[in-house]
């Protein structure tokens, strides 16, 4: 989740996510990391083969997969991370995105 948190952070200007919307941010992050450790799984399993056990946990983690990619692209969208909402609204906000240094101070997990 610290990987996701600095890839997301790391390209956006200081000062991008004030205070409120931290439990978003973290939010996404968790969502992303959800959504990788479900398609590893799903990933090696070929779903026209499955058969019992294995094909109940397919649709399962599926159904799952799609809850966690929806949210992942609501918070992005909300947030203003998704490209519609940076780059196609209004080209000078893509000027204003570059982003800052990733190992930057200020993460939740710091003890500074």
């Amino acid at each position: 989740m610290k990987g996701e948190w600095r890839k997301i952070v790391g390209r956006m200007p200081s000062g991008y996510f004030p205070l409120e919307t931290l439990p978003l941010l973290e939010e996404l992050c968790r969502n992303i990391c959800m959504c990788r450790v479900m398609t590893t799984w799903l990933d090696k399993v070929d779903p026209t083969t499955a058969v019992g056990p294995v094909a109940k946990e397919y649709g399962r983690i599926s159904t799952l997969y799609l809850k966690h990619a929806g949210a992942v692209a609501f918070l992005s969208h909300k947030m203003r991370l998704s490209q519609s909402s940076t780059v196609f609204g209004n080209p000078k906000k893509y000027v204003a995105m570059r982003g800052t240094d990733p190992t930057s101070a200020g993460k939740p997990w710091s003890d500074a």
